[in-house]
């Protein structure tokens, strides 16, 4: 058996499975004064100061908080293979936009990950293993080079994550934009603007007002699909603390932690619901309930920094950090967003997102418009496409096969009229066309 007394050579051990761990006691009073390494078989032992164990406590925090890093960044991916396939499915604009948001934070942090991960290995070797320090031992040689070797190859898959995914939302988000905004085709020819009348300039510029609050709700839709897991990743590491760390028993307070965990992931999943369709159906009462549920997040985590615990580990563990300061920045979105959409409430917006959700589930064809002022309205046609805005007053020789009415409506609605989707048989497709009223 060998013993080190701590101030000669270093040792190196090749992993934690093969250690075993001894007390050394006083042989005056019984108490610890030292820790026995054996590793190799039982072949080598070291032996750790007291100053040395006390110090041991921040790589075993180090190994600690990776865990925890690296469970939330694979939770990251299954929510972000959710909201990317509801995206895909539903063409919905926010949850592109979340998800893209999302793979720039993944990104810039794995890069940070890579500088962090050699700042860590310099303080690790400066305070443990460096000739000179109370241990002067290297208790874990290969951590540092394993997780340089898994960190590279991950940056290399964020970045092309992140661009793959850019690439595909930018067009997705690029086509259903044009769809929103020119639903009626351009002008077939450079002179048909000079020849719009001026009821048709008036509704492009309702149109286009319509159109700002409409992004307005799209980018508040956003920052409710990140807060969701950004809020709920931030308070769960800091919950994880209370319960799993060394810290836990210097927290003061706990019970009232626990009871802000629990009131927020109840109340989380109501709070995006009531976001989304307050805004949707111009609910007055359930915005207000809405937003007085997002002050009551900012304010109670907020004022958690009162808690030396909590100031420590916000400071002490970046990846923490960063989390509760995005959930922040998502929160403080969702609510500046949030007061400019109530803003724009009895506009229009609630009408016409009704109506686009009814021709979304009739299999509307925007093709149906014509938006041609150049062609002489007396000019004889062959299809009830062309004629679809004056078809219910004139329809096709084929006649109206079916007439229904908006199944969402009911009378409690009475400040929203019924939308009524007219069913057209083309002789020539043999097909029907869905015409709204």
């Amino acid at each position: 058996m060998r013993t080190n007394d701590l101030q000669l050579n270093p040792f190196s051990r090749r992993s934690p499975e093969d250690a075993i761990l001894r007390p050394i006691t006083s042989p005056a009073n019984g108490s610890v004064t030292a820790v026995a390494l054996t590793y190799d078989n039982g072949g080598t032992t070291v032996v750790l100061s007291e100053t040395c164990a006390r110090m041991l406590e921040y790589p075993g925090r180090i190994l600690d908080n990776s865990q925890r890093e690296d469970l939330a960044l694979v939770g990251s991916q299954f929510w972000l293979l959710g909201v990317s396939t509801f995206g895909i499915l539903y063409n919905s604009i926010p949850h592109i936009w979340a998800v893209v948001f999302a793979r720039v934070m993944q990104t810039i942090w794995a890069a940070y990950t890579i500088w962090r991960t050699l700042d860590v290995r310099f303080r690790y070797r400066a305070l443990i293993v460096d000739e000179g320090t109370p241990c002067h031992f290297d208790i874990m040689p290969a951590y540092f080079s394993t997780r340089l070797a898994l960190q590279i190859p991950e940056l290399v898959l964020n970045v092309t994550a992140l661009v793959s995914t850019s690439f595909l939302a930018w067009h997705i988000v690029k086509a259903r934009l044009q769809l929103v905004y020119n639903p009626s085709g351009r002008p077939s020819s450079p002179g048909h603007a000079a020849v719009q009348s001026e009821r048709h300039r008036d509704c492009r510029a309702v149109d286009m007002q319509l159109m700002k609050w409409m992004q307005f709700f799209l980018v508040d839709s956003m920052f409710l699909q990140l807060a969701l897991f950004f809020t709920v990743t931030a308070i769960s590491l800091w919950v994880d603390q209370l319960r799993n760390s060394e810290i836990a028993v210097l927290a003061e307070h706990a019970p009232l932690y626990y009871a802000l965990f629990i009131f927020t992931i109840v109340t989380i999943v109501p709070w995006i619901v009531m976001g989304w369709f307050a805004v949707r159906r111009e609910m007055k009462l359930l915005m207000a309930a809405f937003l007085f549920l997002n002050v009551c997040y900012i304010v109670g985590w907020s004022v958690m920094f009162y808690s030396q615990v909590y100031r420590w580990t916000f400071i002490e563990w970046p990846f923490f950090g960063c989390a509760t300061l995005v959930s922040f920045v998502v929160m403080m979105g969702a609510l500046i967003f949030g007061i400019i959409c109530w803003t724009g409430f009895d506009k229009g917006l609630a009408h016409y997102l009704h109506v686009e959700a009814v021709l979304t589930d009739s299999d509307f064809d925007p093709d149906v418009f014509t938006n041609d002022a150049e062609k002489s309205p007396t000019s004889r046609v062959t299809s009830p496409i062309v004629r679809c805005p004056s078809a219910l007053l004139d329809p096709s020789p084929e006649g109206v096969s079916t007439i229904k009415r908006d199944e969402n409506w009911d009378f409690a609605d009475v400040s929203r009229p019924p939308i009524y989707a007219v069913d057209f048989r083309d002789g020539r497709k043999e097909s029907a066309s869905v015409l709204p009223r």
